[in-house]
């Protein structure tokens, strides 16, 4: 009876150091045809999410924006969401715990084109010219707007309708080898230290745009702080940056490389000073001296992210991204 027990113990000890073991490996129904085909999905949502935040936003004269034309009816506001959706995806990247990112593209001039068609063939007041839209492209420095949208599907919930599933898939790229450390977490877990090292990377940024000299005394940080409006225009303007690399170190560490250019930065304080600043003592022309005493042609950045580590708040930057996961059924 007592050699039983110890047989017993020795197996419950084998299935559980098993079971351990299961939990730092990538799941099996994170590798299943199934689960990439819904966290692909994941990230398309989050892709759209984001191309939706950052079109909307867009600037078609100095106090009214495309959500402000995208609420004037439902058929607009329609319109507008399937130019979204018609976002290109030029690249799909699988990671092997199972998470997916998408990167999309749409040029900023088929943007215009498209707002100027729709208000063409759905608008009926007199608010919106078609001919306002092309201020759109003036406003924004930005020739193609890019977007990567990340997923991840979680074993949990229901199985998508069969019928809307496409019976053939594109072949598959072959899923990125991520360091063993990631292995140890969800992916949800990577996509979040991900996210903080892209809120990381847009901090820095706004510290070295504040940083940057207009005169021998004066910095921008001087100008920003003449009203809440011109901090939250500047502070906007990293929402524009440039997202280079994303590396994942054997650490646990996520590394973003993000840039933007000092002619971006200069564009966009001008903008900011000829429409929201109402004093005298800052000329538009003043910060033309930025680029005359910068080195560099663009300002760049390396934002850190750990995996395991929640990121504290931040209280400087306002957009905040989620990850997108679908559930799986067990």
């Amino acid at each position: 009876m007592h050699r039983m027990k110890q047989n017993v113990l020795m197996v419950v000890a084998i299935l559980l150091a098993a079971f351990c073991w299961n939990l730092t490996a990538t799941p099996a129904w994170a590798s299943s045809g199934q689960a990439k085909l819904l966290a692909k999905r994941a990230a398309e949502m989050d892709a759209y999410r984001k191309l939706a935040e950052y079109l909307l936003g867009l600037e078609i004269q100095s106090s009214t924006t495309v959500k402000d034309f995208a609420t004037e009816s439902d058929r607009i506001a329609g319109a507008v969401d399937a130019l979204i959706k018609d976002v290109r995806f030029t690249e799909v990247r699988y990671f092997d715990d199972g998470t997916v990112e998408v990167e999309g593209k749409v040029t900023l001039s088929h943007v215009v084109t498209s707002l100027k068609k729709i208000c063409d063939e759905s608008y009926k007041g007199g608010k919106w010219k078609k001919e306002s839209f092309d201020q759109i492209e003036k406003n924004t420095t930005l020739k193609t707007i890019t977007v990567i949208g990340s997923g991840a599907a979680r074993p949990t919930s229901n199985v998508p309708d069969p019928k809307t599933t496409p019976a053939v898939q594109s072949r598959q790229a072959r899923p990125i080898q991520l360091p063993a450390v990631f292995n140890k977490y969800p992916p949800s877990a990577r996509l979040e230290a991900k996210r903080a090292a892209e809120m990381d990377a847009y901090r820095k940024l706004l510290e070295q745009i504040q940083g940057l000299k207009v005169s021998s005394s004066t910095h921008v940080r001087d100008f920003a702080t003449e009203s809440d409006q011109i901090q939250s225009a500047i502070k906007g303007s990293v929402k524009g940056a440039r997202i280079h690399d994303i590396r994942y170190n054997s650490d646990g560490t996520v590394e973003v490389e993000a840039s933007l250019t000092i002619e971006q930065v200069i564009k966009t304080i001008k903008k900011v000073c000829d429409e929201v600043y109402k004093g005298g003592k800052w000329k538009k022309r003043q910060f033309d001296e930025i680029s005359r005493r910068t080195e560099h042609k663009a300002v760049t950045v390396l934002g850190v992210g750990v995996i395991g580590k929640k990121p504290a708040a931040n209280k400087t930057l306002v957009a905040v991204d989620v990850t997108t996961e679908i559930n799986l059924p067990e």
